[in-house]
Formats: C-alpha cells, structure tokens, sequence
C-alpha cells in the first residue's frame, strides 16, 4: 500500500512540476530566432530581454566568486555570444527602420572622414572656396524684460499726442 501511495504523490508532483513549467514558458517565452522576426517593434520587444541576459553573465563573472576556468571559459564564449546576437538585432532594427522611414536608434553608421578632407570635399562640391562663417548670435527670449520696456517707453508717441 505504502508502495501505491508513493507512485501516486510521485506522478502528482511531476504532474505540478509539469504544469508550473508551462505557466513559466508562457509569461517567459523563450527569445525566438532573428529571422522569425519581421517588424520593427517585434525587434525592439526582445532587446530588454537580450540585454538583461547580457548583464546577468557579467555580473556572473564580475562578482567575487571561485569559478572554474572552464567555467569562466563559458561565461566570456557566452557574453561574446549574446554580444554579436544584440549586434544583429539592432543591424536588423535598424534596417526595418530605414524601410520604415523611422530612425529611434541613435547614432548613424558612416565612414570616418577627417575635417581637413571633408573641408576639401565641400569646397570641391561649390566649385570655391568656402570662407569662414561668422556666428552671429541668437536673440535670447526675455519676456519679463520686454514687457518692462513696454511700461516704461511708449511704442507710438505720434498716437498718444492726438
């Protein structure tokens, strides 16, 4: 009998087990693949979750701990890893941006061109050279201050005299 009622709280609990695991998988799917992927916000839904997973292995391997170094192997081959898969989405993301016609991320991707060059380059395209601008400065809004002079001189004496 004893034997009976042990199987039986056995499969019970596998059957708990089983059932909170899928509880789990659903409010925590796991991240799909980047080419199942195919707008913009479905991109930018999975990058918290990429993130997060990121600075969990540093923080594993930042901390005060006595790994082993097949250990530690794992974590760096790990971040290395979820580093180029959080390069890829944003690549992604960024192309479904521009076909989009919308940009959020910040940062534009282009080639480094020294000032000299890009000076070259400008006066090459206007066909002369370009002289230095002069800055002038911006008129500081100061509403406060206009609304005291306002008071203090009139703006058409010639009305005021009639």
């Amino acid at each position: 009998m004893a034997r009976n009622s042990e199987k039986q709280l056995s499969s019970l609990n596998r059957w708990l087990l089983e059932k909170e695991r899928k509880e789990k998988e659903k409010k925590h799917p796991p991240r799909p693949n980047l080419s199942a992927l195919s707008s913009a916000s479905e991109i930018r839904q999975w990058l918290p979750n990429l993130k997060s997973e990121l600075e969990y292995c540093l923080t594993q391997m930042g901390g005060v701990r006595n790994y082993t170094d097949k250990k530690t192997r794992e974590f760096e081959e790990k971040v290395e890893a979820l580093q180029q898969e959080y390069q890829r989405y944003l690549r992604k993301l960024r192309y479904f941006e521009s076909q989009e016609g919308v940009s959020t991320t910040h940062g534009n991707v282009r080639p480094y061109v020294s000032k000299k060059r890009r000076l070259e380059l400008q006066g090459n395209q206007s066909g002369q050279e370009k002289l230095p601008e002069i800055s002038i400065p911006k008129k500081i809004a100061t509403p406060l201050l206009d609304e005291e002079v306002k008071e203090t001189v009139p703006l058409q004496p010639s009305k005021q005299s009639k």
